[in-house]
């Protein structure tokens, strides 16, 4: 069985290009669950259906959400994957001690009705979506931007043992120069991101 794993490290945000082919009917029945109804208003901006398009997830699949936050990607997922399938919500255990904000999302997102399929557990491929940081700045503005390098993020994860299977410009913005913190109302929602899709080899 193929695993997959969203990396939403950074808020995801989307610019307006459009994903070219025809999405699969258990994508179109995902998106318009009824537990999604709050999440629609930002399918355009974040091209939810789009990438998990990409990231070809099907029926039956396991899927780790890395980071899941609210939870717009992990309802996705759960979606796509169905009763047969499985998501794996990834919480780093420092964002998840006992009444903090990150237990509380947890909680609400794992066994809940209409993601009945979502757990906590590790997993073996990402999906990275990150925010474009100028080349040659390396990790010198994700704590100051938002931004990392996309060069020094692909050989960060190669260097784990895993091997870049897709990338895409899906999420690109040109007219971002890079010099704007993701959150600047100039930018947000507008920036420019790579979606990078890695596997790791069977041992």
């Amino acid at each position: 069985m193929r695993k997959a794993v969203s990396a939403a490290v950074i808020t995801l945000l989307a610019s307006s290009v459009a994903y070219a082919a025809p999405l699969e009917n258990y994508i179109s029945s995902a998106m318009t669950a009824p537990i999604r109804q709050s999440d629609r208003a930002d399918d355009t901006r974040r091209h939810g259906a789009e990438i998990a398009a990409l990231a070809e997830i099907k029926p039956g699949e396991q899927v780790a959400d890395f980071l899941p936050g609210g939870g717009y990607w992990t309802r996705i997922f759960s979606g796509i994957v169905g009763p047969e399938g499985k998501v794996l919500d990834i919480w780093p255990a420092g964002m998840v001690t006992p009444g903090s904000k990150g237990e509380i999302r947890m909680k609400v997102l794992v066994g809940a009705p209409g993601t009945e399929n979502v757990a906590a557990a590790p997993d073996d491929l990402f999906v990275v979506i990150d925010h474009v940081a100028a080349p040659g700045t390396g990790l010198s503005e994700t704590n100051t931007l938002h931004r990392i390098d996309p060069e020094v993020a692909k050989k960060a994860i190669l260097n784990t043992g895993f091997t870049l299977k897709s990338e895409s410009k899906l999420l690109s913005n040109p007219k971002d120069d890079h010099h704007l913190k993701v959150f600047d109302p100039a930018i947000r929602g507008k920036t420019d991101q790579f979606i990078f899709v890695f596997i790791k080899p069977e041992l």
